[in-house]
């Protein structure tokens, strides 16, 4: 007798392959093959048999991060947890992203370095290792940049393009009031490398009016596109503190610079003749201007556009020493005071409610100290990207990023 199943015999046929299995189209039987390492059997109407052999879908996946990198977890759509293990990372942070969104940034300064949370992407789901913008704690020298030609003799400030391509020097010439141009220097290497050669390219075909008194203004912000430049002309000698606004044919090519101004606001707020410093949003539509040792909010309604400021009844009382310096991060959550005492110390207040002066912690603070002393001739701190600062006054950029560091564990689980 044979070991087989006979031909005409209803109880199916004889497998002949290793790992098939018995499986029916609703007319007949039909073999199914064996699928490939790691699949499991799943019910499928698109197939004849009605099932199939597909990659398993769910379950935990793990990463280990030590380095700045992006995760992108199989696990891409659907309700998934996701719990990051971060009290042994020592510098960065980490992003956590929901179709293309920051929802979570976990830092190496936060209390409670645990995150656990159910998500619910749509299309993507990503984790981003990366430095910290704004890391005091950890700052470090970068250099002294060697920059030579143009007009003037004393440096009045030293601040980056956007992108670290381009450094820009606001100089004068000592002892000889309004006389002050806005030069340009081609960055040779690395984007914001301090130390790389630089190659002289022009600077504003004449000194700029209204930021040329005495020791001069300060520049404050570009807009968005870098077809306008905005500076801010420090009260001195009977000179009314003064925001303004210079037009550029070129972006961000001064140059093409207009030296008269476009327009301009006076702040209304603080004494006269009092220390004095300003700054801007990134998006434009809030300035602050600085008087002592109290901040002044006022409110554009046309982003970037001065002449559509006005007071917006705002302020509070900082400390940090006498403040030389103001600035507010990308997303207008934190403002960073630079103060007068010896020790250099910025201070970094948050606000409540993004921008909003009214809503700033004056009671709850971080003191970052040996930054950098400044003083009347120092004023502050320059705008940059958040990593690289250089204090108005001084020829020296400092690095103040915070690099990823440490060890970081996460996983995915749907």
């Amino acid at each position: 007798m044979s070991g087989g199943i006979g031909g005409g015999s209803d109880e199916g046929f004889d497998l002949d392959t290793k790992g098939q299995i018995h499986g029916h189209n609703g007319t007949s039987q039909v073999a199914i093959s064996v699928g490939t390492n790691g699949q499991v059997l799943k019910a499928d109407s698109t197939q004849a048999s009605g099932i199939a052999w597909e990659d398993a879908s769910g379950g935990a996946e793990f990463n280990t991060f030590t380095t700045a990198t992006t995760w992108n977890p199989t696990a891409q759509t659907g309700v998934t947890r996701v719990m990051v293990d971060y009290t042994a990372q020592t510098g960065g942070k980490l992003d956590l992203k929901v179709d293309g969104s920051t929802v979570a940034t976990l830092q190496d300064s936060d209390s409670n370095k645990v995150y656990d949370r159910i998500l619910n992407p749509s299309s993507s789901l990503s984790l981003v290792s990366a430095e910290k913008k704004f890391g005091f704690n950890s700052i470090t020298t970068e250099g002294t940049p060697s920059l030579s030609g143009g007009s003037g003799n004393s440096d009045l400030q030293l601040f980056w393009k956007p992108d670290g391509t381009v450094l820009y020097r606001f100089r004068r010439n000592s002892g000889a009031n309004y006389q002050a141009w806005l030069q340009q220097f081609t960055n040779n290497g690395d984007p914001f490398d301090a130390t790389a050669s630089f190659t002289y390219n022009g600077e504003t075909s004449a000194t700029v009016t209204g930021m040329d008194y005495f020791n001069g203004g300060r520049w404050l912000s570009w807009n968005s596109d870098g077809t306008k430049i905005i500076g801010f002309n420090l009260e001195q000698g009977g000179f009314t503190k003064r925001v303004r606004s210079y037009n550029l044919s070129t972006p961000y090519d001064v140059t093409t610079m207009s030296t008269t101004e476009n327009d301009n606001y006076t702040p209304t707020q603080g004494s006269a003749n009092a220390q004095q410093w300003a700054c801007m949003t990134t998006n434009g539509d809030r300035l602050y201007h600085g008087n002592y040792g109290t901040v002044y909010q006022y409110n554009l309604s046309t982003p970037f556009s001065l002449s559509s400021a006005s007071y917006s009844g705002n302020s509070k009382s900082v400390s940090a020493g006498t403040p030389y310096g103001f600035y507010v991060n990308a997303d207008s959550s934190e403002l960073y005071v630079h103060g007068s005492n010896s020790s250099g110390t910025i201070r970094k207040y948050a606000f409540g409610t993004a921008g909003n002066l009214s809503t700033l912690d004056t009671v709850n603070y971080t003191d970052y100290t040996g930054v950098g002393s400044a003083s009347t001739n120092a004023y502050g701190l320059n705008w940059d990207n958040g990593l690289h600062v250089c204090f108005q006054g001084s020829t020296t950029f400092k690095y103040i990023g915070g690099a990823f560091s440490g060890t970081t564990y996460a996983s995915v689980n749907q």
